[in-house]
């Protein structure tokens, strides 16, 4: 409605598309339940509701580009579980308690690439699955993987990790700081809060 500004009827993204849940474990153990995109007999890891995709690198550098990358169906891996339950976390808590309504106040999407590995700076051993790094890239986050028992960990595991990042780009759309002087460390120091809380 023009003038009072409130929503007059909300209509499906993409007709043929239904929303759904499924379930899967994440890199910790957990059970967990998430939203889905369903289309025929095709599963998709976009959760409409929250405007929230996960996708997967499989392990290449994604300063090459081709970001996103190709987003998840079945079976689900542990590591975008964890990416896609958390952001589901961090934009019920921008929805709830900020009364944010995501990262960009306008329901933008928040896309997660898991599996990545950047190779420019840190020069791993060829086949390397590990890049001990997060970050919001401006437009979306990235998750690299540690070694846990001999196995990757995305780090997406970590909701202090996924909320830190993903409050990246509140700070980035919200706050308009100009990168001169101490606004590096203000951006850092504001993930670093909200990360915790």
């Amino acid at each position: 409605d023009a003038l009072a500004g409130a929503l007059v009827a909300e209509l499906p993204r993409t007709p043929t598309m239904a929303d759904g849940t499924d379930s899967g474990l994440d890199e910790l153990g957990n059970m967990k339940t998430f939203g889905i995109e369903i289309a025929g007999s095709k599963r998709a890891m976009r959760d409409a509701r929250l405007n929230i995709e996960t996708y997967d690198f499989a392990y290449l550098d994604p300063v090459a580009g081709n970001l996103p990358g190709k987003l998840v169906a079945p079976p689900w891996s542990p590591a975008a579980v964890s990416a896609h339950t958390n952001a589901v976390f961090v934009a019920t808590f921008l929805r709830d308690v900020l009364k944010r309504n995501n990262i960009d106040n306008m329901g933008g999407r928040m896309v997660s690439t898991v599996n990545c590995v950047v190779k420019r700076f840190e020069q791993p051993p060829p086949g390397s699955k590990v890049w001990l790094n997060a970050c919001w890239d401006g437009t979306q986050m990235l998750y690299g993987q540690a070694q846990f028992d001999g196995k990757p960990r995305s780090l997406a595991s970590s909701l202090t990790v996924v909320a830190h990042e993903l409050f990246h780009g509140v700070t980035g759309s919200a706050a308009r700081l100009l990168y001169l002087g101490e606004t590096g460390a203000l951006n850092g120091s504001y993930s670093d809060i909200f990360g915790t809380i």
